[in-house]
């Protein structure tokens, strides 16, 4: 498997998500068919619900993943089944723009902050931490019961 997945506009959600898990994910809006291809081709794993760019992108020798599912967790259980990995919370990456997160401040019982090396914003461990916990824990089970 590649060393980044390439997601097409379609799937901002399971981009998202996939930063979230540490993930590599090259997403930007109004990106064409051909350059989405193109980065495929680069070293990445095209990830897309678009049957007819899965075939192109497939013709032209780069690796693709067509995703189906209703939810998210039903997408990302398929990226994770069919690339052979493992969802995680390591080495999280920025949500917005995909750059590292640093540790700024850890304070006990408090809050603690990371930033983004890249675009600076800021994410700390609140009352979201549960969702996104419960979020992982929900993929590792439908992977679990073997989704698609």
């Amino acid at each position: 498997m590649s060393s980044f997945f390439v997601v097409d506009e379609m799937l901002g959600d399971v981009a998202k998500w996939l930063r979230i898990m540490g993930h590599e994910v090259r997403y930007k809006r109004g990106r064409s068919d051909a350059s989405l291809i193109e980065l495929a081709l680069s070293g990445g794993t095209l990830l897309t619900a678009d049957t007819d760019l899965h075939d192109r992108a497939m013709r032209k020798g780069a690796e693709s993943i067509l995703v189906t599912g209703n939810t998210t967790i039903d997408k990302l259980a398929m990226v994770f089944i069919k690339a052979g990995l493992r969802p995680r919370l390591e080495d999280t990456r920025c949500t917005v723009c995909g750059g590292r997160l640093r540790l700024a401040e850890e304070d006990g019982d408090r809050r603690t902050t990371w930033y983004c090396d890249d675009c600076g914003k800021i994410y700390w461990k609140g009352s979201h931490w549960k969702n996104i916990t419960k979020t992982i824990r929900s993929v590792e089970r439908r992977i679990a019961g073997g989704s698609r």
